[in-house]
């Protein structure tokens, strides 16, 4: 390692798990005049992540530095459960002051922090930055597995850990070390993850890079009595910042003094590793000089079983790592003190004071401004307009975002002393009505309430329906909120669980990548010149364009009917008498087009390859292409035609696997729905009361735009939803308003399944489809869109009633199944209301035959499978360490084993539509891509937690019959369309690997005589009821 000049700044990140000796490595690495502080992971260790993250935040507020980036990593080990040093941190790992403030911001998420770690690191020249880990090093070794290519880029690597010996030992590499945190042998940061640590050390390409602090030189650096009276009173005397850390030092010099020797004072560990890096510095408190001769270099290497396990050993190496033996002590400690009495202006001591700011005049003179409120000297002796900028307030002092925090926690607890008070009272007259004897049916309503499909016998007014006594809205689009928690089901979310992590860790980045990230770089499927796509609507013939629509109508508009029949075929008639146009219609037309001609029929793409047409895809492209230079003339417009435009584009790019393009399609056309919606009075925000509602009527233009408005509306709405739900990003705020109506308006003058003649439907009157083709296919579309919307409504209501109580409540399992039981009996009532032309086999292994049967048979799935969520997520996706199946709630195990066999019956139901093109393909993607995950993951936690039969006996119990056939064919899917879709490429690799860690596990745990022995006698029940 070469010296770095003096004046130039080290750039840091700290990897942590911020106790007390950590806050004073993070002061240290924060108020240096050398160090750029790029930001702080945290893992656990002194507590768990959760506190540990919110420590780092708090400390860093305390310090004046919120900016500073702050990512949690690691919740626990991979191969071991996780440990904590709360005997002597606290219970929070930070215990002994409450004077460090609260965070003025909050990061939530476990094991995403070495992405962060990488980007930032790479960000700087190469040979110039340190990491500094200063906990247990589950992070580090992840990100160096996760890109191994960092360690050639970084400068170095400073760890505080182990425990070599005495100084003047002969016997240095063995000695043990007495009070280390962990054991007699082990330090507590090498103790907690000892295969994570032995991967960092033995890494030849981090090897001569690391410097190892040690707990023997750590204790060199004690912070005794007149140290921590220093450190209080300074140089200007005490202040709340100094007065905090001091409280830390005494809280953990009093741990120190209770459970080991050392009696004086506390050790400040983690600091040393911060000062380490400046080794080639001359003002380097640290001596490198090893034992017998300063150029000697050590091996590292840590044990791993038996007493001894954690222990780090050493031998010399001549490409080693550095190991210091002593410290300065005096230069140390006048360090520190200067650093502890850096006083920012948004330190934690609350002095607020109003920030000055110039007035627009002012500014924009470039002249002082006195800042007098509300005119300013110049302006007035001017008459200048005096204005200042709106407060900033990520640039407010200290104190004020401690007064907007404490009031936002106090209105979140006025909120829940209100909810708590109204469902206290709901539940005091359940009771008094269950003890009146009163039963539904006796003047009252029901409990179960079928779903209606026919929208004019629903009750436009209802806003609730009662569900086990709580009243569940379903009049109402998720919220913002509701969508947040529901992103927990995501395939992003599963595939973060720590059980595949700790399974397939070389995949990390497969594993920890957001799907945004993943789907980022995915461009056209097609490649086309300016010469095709200026020819493509020129060359367009009437009869070829007839043939396009009809398609378009048959296989796209049957469902999502957002363009009417008549209307587009008005467009095609003006556009074969006048050619293509510069206008809003040619680019409805030419979107037609290209929708249609990546569209086929559902028998028709039966088999390989008649979706991937090079020629049908390239001439689509080039007509895409023609209507999005067309496109922009519709931005400004607040018409039903440029919301149309917007959501077929959106339907185009999700149709090409260009899902980002897709999202912001669907969210640009749920915009244009949502102007024009409000503009004409049509949506009310949800809470405008029913009372106060006006009678809309009025505003409701024609019933035929009415029918096409609604159209769109659902269209926009649920189709935004479903691309957020798996994206995780934020939408257009449609959902913050309620349905125009609860289902949407028939078409006008309409009769299902009867003929229109001229005289009971006149050609004059809109949205009349003239053709018996086309009236059929708006019959059916009609009726798949209204079974469609059904489904939709109970499955928000699943992620409303997912998330209402938490899962550590005493009654949570209870409260769940009677859920399922509930959406189970709405699914099947919904299931016998639909008409016969839209109705799917009950039997998964029998094909529809129907693009519209087969979409709303996978509706059906996904509310069997939302409901049951919560069991699987509990049983493989907690990050509570020694869960074992064997003492899971039987109720948990019968809930995540129906899960399962929905996720068989999905993926084998899908199969009569693997190699169809239709822009919900994606989602499908993500769907089997889930299901694959919990069938595998469920598999290898059997085989984990299995007894002497290797869980051969859980699996047979939990898991449906053919589920490895499911998997294989969920792979069949990834690989069809590995070549347009990342999603696919991923889940293809990690599918992949996980059924090769099954098929370890199953082998090396189970022996033929195991597997007949273990079907003798059940491990438990999956019949309980409830408790």
């Amino acid at each position: 390692m070469g010296s770095v000049p003096s004046q130039q700044n080290i750039p840091v990140w700290i990897d942590c798990d911020s106790g007390h000796d950590d806050a004073f490595a993070i002061l240290m690495a924060a108020h240096h005049p050398r160090i750029d502080l790029l930001g702080v992971s945290t893992t656990y260790g002194n507590s768990s992540l959760e506190n540990t993250t919110y420590n780092t935040l708090s400390i860093l507020d305390a310090i004046g530095k919120p900016d500073v980036a702050v990512v949690p990593g690691a919740s626990r080990p991979f191969c071991r459960p996780a440990a904590n040093a709360e005997a002597f941190h606290g219970e929070s790992g930070l215990g002994g002051t409450d004077l460090l403030p609260r965070p003025t911001r909050m990061v939530f998420g476990q094991w995403v922090a070495i992405n962060e770690m990488q980007k930032a690191l790479y960000s700087t020249p190469k040979g110039t930055a340190w990491l500094i880990a200063i906990g247990p090093l589950t992070n580090v070794a992840l990100l160096f597995a996760t890109y191994p290519d960092l360690a050639d880029h970084i400068k170095g690597l400073s760890i505080m850990g182990g425990a070599i010996g005495a100084v003047d030992s002969d016997n240095k590499s063995e000695m043990p070390c007495a009070g280390t945190g962990a054991t007699s042998y082990a330090e507590f940061n090498i103790w907690c993850d000892p295969e994570s640590a032995r991967s960092v050390f033995l890494n030849p390409a981090l090897r001569p890079k690391t410097v190892l602090v040690p707990l023997d030189l750590t204790h060199q650096a004690c912070a005794t009595a007149d140290r921590r009276e220093k450190l209080l009173h300074g140089r200007h005397g005490a202040t709340r910042l100094r007065t905090a850390f001091y409280e830390l030092i005494m809280f953990y010099g009093g741990s120190y003094a209770k459970d080991t020797e050392l009696k004086s004072g506390p050790p400040i560990h983690d600091a040393l590793a911060v000062a380490a890096i400046f080794f080639d510095h001359e003002e380097s408190a640290l001596n490198i000089e090893v034992w017998q001769t300063g150029d000697k270099m050590w091996a590292i290497d840590v044990l791993l079983a038996g007493e001894q396990a954690g222990r780090t050993v050493i031998a010399p190496f001549e490409e080693g790592s550095m190991v210091p033996r002593t410290i300065d002590f005096v230069k140390f400690w006048r360090m520190l003190e200067e650093w502890a009495s850096q006083r920012p202006r948004s330190a934690a001591i609350f002095d607020r004071k109003r920030t000055s700011s110039a007035c627009s005049v002012c500014r924009a003179r470039k002249t002082k401004c006195d800042s007098q409120r509300p005119i300013c000297g110049f302006c007035r002796d001017s008459g200048g307009n005096c204005r200042y900028p709106e407060a900033d307030v990520s640039r407010l002092d200290q104190g004020s975002l401690e007064v907007l925090t404490r009031i936002g926690r106090l209105e979140e607890s006025l909120k829940l002393h209100i909810s708590q008070a109204i469902d206290s009272k709901l539940d005091a007259i359940s009771k008094s009505e269950f003890a009146s004897g009163r039963q539904p049916g006796d003047g009252e309503s029901t409990t179960h309430r079928p779903l209606q499909l026919n929208p004019e016998e629903s009750d436009a007014s209802c806003r609730c329906v009662k569900t086990n006594g709580a009243a569940m809205c379903t009049d109402v689009p998720p919220s913002a909120e509701v969508l947040s928690h529901a992103c927990n089901m995501s395939l992003e979310a599963v595939l973060k669980w720590p059980i595949f992590l700790s399974f397939l860790p070389h995949l990390s980045a497969d594993l920890l990548t957001t799907t945004a990230e993943v789907l980022a770089k995915e461009g056209p499927i097609a490649t086309v010149t300016e010469h095709d796509v200026e020819m493509a609507p020129k060359m367009l013939s009437a009869e070829a364009l007839d043939q396009m629509v009809d398609n378009f109508l048959d296989n796209n508009n049957i469902k999502n009917p957002v363009l009417d029949s008549d209307t587009i075929r008005r467009h095609v008639q003006d556009f074969n008498e006048s050619g293509p146009q510069w206008d809003g219609k040619t680019c409805l037309i030419l979107l037609v087009c290209a929708v249609s001609g990546v569209s086929s029929s559902l028998e028709d793409e039966r088999e390989r390859g008649v979706s991937k047409s090079s020629e049908r895809l390239k001439m689509a492209e080039a007509f895409f292409q023609a209507s999005q230079r067309r496109i922009g003339m519709l931005y400004h417009e607040n018409s039903i035609l440029a919301g149309q435009c917007a959501f077929l584009t959106g339907v185009y790019l999700c149709s090409t696997y260009q899902i980002i393009s897709g999202w912001k399609a669907f969210v640009h056309a749920s915009n244009q729905c949502l102007a024009l919606l409000r503009s004409n009075g049509r949506l009310q925000r949800k809470d405008y009361h029913d009372e106060d509602k006006k009678d809309l009527d009025a505003h409701n233009g024609s019933p035929g735009s009415s029918y096409v408005e609604e159209s769109l509306y659902w269209g926009c709405l649920k189709s935004e939803i479903e691309i957020r739900f798996e994206l995780c990003l934020p939408g257009s705020g449609l959902d913050r308003f309620d349905y125009p109506n609860v289902y949407p308006s028939p078409p006008v003058k309409y009769h299902m399944g009867t003929d229109s003649s001229a005289d009971n439907c006149p050609t004059t009157a809109p949205f009349i489809s003239t053709s018996h083709k086309d009236r059929y296919s708006v019959e059916i579309g009609w009726l798949y869109y209204l079974a469609e919307i059904a489904t939709k409504r109970i499955r928000s209501n699943v992620w409303v009633e997912s998330y209402s109580m938490p899962a550590g409540h005493s009654d949570w399992v209870n409260q769940l199944l009677k859920r399922v039981g509930e959406f189970d009996w709405q699914i099947k009532e919904w299931y016998q209301a639909l008409p016969e032309k839209v109705k799917f086999p009950e039997d998964p292994a029998i094909p529809t035959g129907s693009i519209t049967k087969y979409i709303l048979r996978h509706h059906m799935f996904d509310i069997q499978e939302d409901a049951r969520f919560p069991a699987i997520q509990a049983l493989l996706g907690s990050s509570s360490p020694g869960l074992n199946l064997r003492q899971a709630s039987p109720i948990l195990i019968r809930l995540a084993s129906e899960l399962l066999t929905v996720a068989v019956n999905r993926i084998q139901g899908a199969r009569e539509a693997y190699f169809h093109r239709h822009h919900g393909q994606w989602f499908g993607i993500h769907c089997l891509g889930r299901n694959a995950l919990q069938l595998l993951g469920m598999a290898c936690k059997c085989r984990q937690d299995g007894g002497e039969d290797g869980g051969a006996q859980m699996e047979q119990q939990i898991l449906p019959q053919g589920w490895q056939d499911a998997v294989h064919l969920a792979l069949t899917f990834f690989d069809y369309w590995s070549d347009e879709c990342a999603d696919a490429r991923r889940m293809g690799r990690v599918v992949t690997e996980l059924l090769h860690v099954y098929r370890t596990l199953a082998a090396s745990r189970v022996s033929p005589s195991d597997q007949s022995a273990s079907a003798q006698t059940p491990v438990f029940s999956l019949t309980h009821t409830v408790e």
